[in-house]
């Protein structure tokens, strides 16, 4: 009997206590849910002191931040469901311009803040330190400058730092060593300096590093990069690094894209190089080795300068099978250009002009129907006549086999490269006449024959090539009456200098007068 009374008061106790408590939530909801409030007011305040610092708002942005207007329904602000806190500032493209507000470090529980293609400037406030919860920060393409902030190595998860394009100085700060969730690493076209943190080699989440166009320097041997096996790409052309290109970078089996050029780098490639990249399949765009000079009529590819590459061209380049571009120009390289290029089925573009390459063209070149953008090959020391196999390149828009030994007769089989718009084959021992195959070619605008052997007269059919602008036949050894129509009415566009046979003709050429049948004195 005891025992129960104590239960049943026990019982009544316990009933009075949840009637009270829900009374209490009934009267007086802040008590339990005072925290939350304050990170809401909080999040409210960090963000008026945002706004109080932008001084250029055409498309007004940042009008909806007012007291009519719910927090979560600001524009750009995406709030977590349950306690209205803030995870989201999405700005980018806004024209907004101003300096970043150090209030932003007040936001409570932000996980993205992306304000690219801006004008903001001033520094990156040190007190985005705070946002320990912060996954992404992305502040591409503004004006920032100053160094990067020591204090982003709190943001313990952060994933993603996207800093490109501004005006940052100093150098890459070692703590970012201690970012170990992170895989997105973009801080190029900056003014960066110093050498690299050998600490980033402890980040073995990285899967991008993009530094292209700052003032680095130093050697890659004391960065440890090739241990980060996830690297998918890896920039670090346009700066001024100098030694030896370390060869584990030839063994990270996941990289996609691979830029050094402009820099000061030396070594010979691997023999073994497509070897060593067992995941080579997974090249989804291009793995640029050690780039050069890109021609200025293709803005879409980047101009890079090359480095001292040595030794042969690795065969084994051959079993990189997806590659879109192999660009090794402006080199040292020598030997013949190897057979096995002819695999790369994917192929646009291939520069291998300016290094010491020596003997005939491999005809498996020319079997690369997809090798549309650009075949460069001047300014070497090859020999022979250039493959007929040329006229299966029938979507190629350049070719330059200038400063060459090539002889023999121009390819016939040149008629069937109809998306040709410039051809470069001066300066080699090329003879014969200028074959009619080139009438064929309907939308040329460059072509160059200069300093070769070729004779015979000016073909008539040049002067109907609609797109010619500029012509090249100079150091030649034709002769007869020039062509006075199309591409011969401009003195400018013409060069035949070097043809003593020549006459006629536009007047500012100087050529003689022509006299065809002179009676014999």
């Amino acid at each position: 009997m005891g025992s129960q009374s104590i239960s049943s008061s026990i019982s009544s106790v316990a009933t009075v206590l949840w009637c009270a408590g829900l009374l209490l939530v009934g009267l007086f909801p802040t008590a339990i849910t005072g925290i939350t409030i304050k990170g809401h007011d909080r999040d409210r305040e960090a963000l008026l002191a945002i706004k109080s610092q932008i001084n250029h708002n055409p498309l007004g942005v940042t009008s909806s931040g007012n007291d009519s207007v719910a927090l979560c329904q600001w524009k750009g602000i995406t709030c977590e469901h349950r306690h209205q806190r803030i995870t989201k500032l999405e700005l980018s493209q806004q024209r907004l311009g101003g300096a970043l507000s150090p209030y932003v470090g007040n936001l409570s529980f932000p996980r993205f803040i992306n304000l690219q293609d801006n004008n903001f400037y001033g520094v990156i406030p040190p007190e985005i330190g705070r946002l320990s919860g912060l996954e992404s920060l992305i502040l591409k393409n503004n004006s920032f400058g100053g160094t990067i902030p020591v204090n982003l190595t709190h943001c313990s998860n952060l994933i993603q730092f996207i800093a490109s394009r501004n005006n940052h100085v100093g150098n890459i700060p070692a703590e970012l060593g201690n970012l170990l969730k992170l895989e997105k690493l973009h801080i190029g076209y900056n003014n960066l300096t110093r050498q690299l943190p050998p600490s980033l080699g402890n980040v073995s989440t990285l899967q991008e590093i993009f530094l292209t166009v700052n003032n680095l320097q130093g050697g890659l041997l004391d960065a440890p990069l090739g241990l980060l096996k996830r690297l998918v790409l890896l920039q670090l052309d346009i700066n001024n690094f100098s030694g030896l290109i370390p060869p584990s970078f030839y063994n990270i089996s996941s990289l996609e894209v691979l830029t050094l050029g402009d820099n000061q780098l030396h070594r010979s490639l691997p023999l073994n190089l497509g070897t060593n990249l067992p995941n080579y399949k997974n090249l989804l765009y291009q793995l640029i080795l050690l780039v050069g000079i890109y021609k200025s009529h293709y803005p879409m590819l980047q101009t890079f300068d090359g480095n001292a590459l040595t030794g042969r061209i690795p065969t084994s380049v051959g079993n990189l099978s997806l590659l879109n571009v192999i660009g090794l120009e402006d080199n040292l390289l020598e030997g013949s250009i190897p057979v096995g290029f002819e695999k790369c089925q994917n192929l646009m573009m291939m520069t291998l002009n300016s290094n010491r390459l020596t003997g005939p063209v491999p005809k498996e070149i020319c079997n690369i129907e997809t090798l549309s953008v650009y075949l460069d090959l001047s300014n070497n020391l090859l020999t022979g006549s250039f493959p007929l196999e040329v006229g299966n390149l029938k979507t190629l828009v350049q070719l330059d086999i200038s400063g060459n030994k090539f002889s023999g007769q121009i390819p016939p089989t040149l008629s069937s490269c109809t998306s040709l718009e410039t051809l470069y084959l001066g300066k080699n021992h090329f003879y014969g006449s200028i074959p009619a195959c080139l009438s064929s070619l309907r939308s040329i605008a460059e072509l160059d024959l200069s300093n070769n052997n070729l004779s015979g007269q000016i073909p008539v059919y040049l002067e109907k090539l609609s797109f010619l602008i500029y012509l090249n036949l100079s150091h030649n050894h034709f002769e007869g009456q020039v062509p006075t129509k199309g591409v011969f009415s401009n003195a400018t566009a013409i060069a035949l200098t070097g043809n003593d046979r020549l006459c006629g003709g536009i007047a500012e050429l100087n050529l003689p007068i022509c006299h065809f049948n002179e009676p014999k004195k």
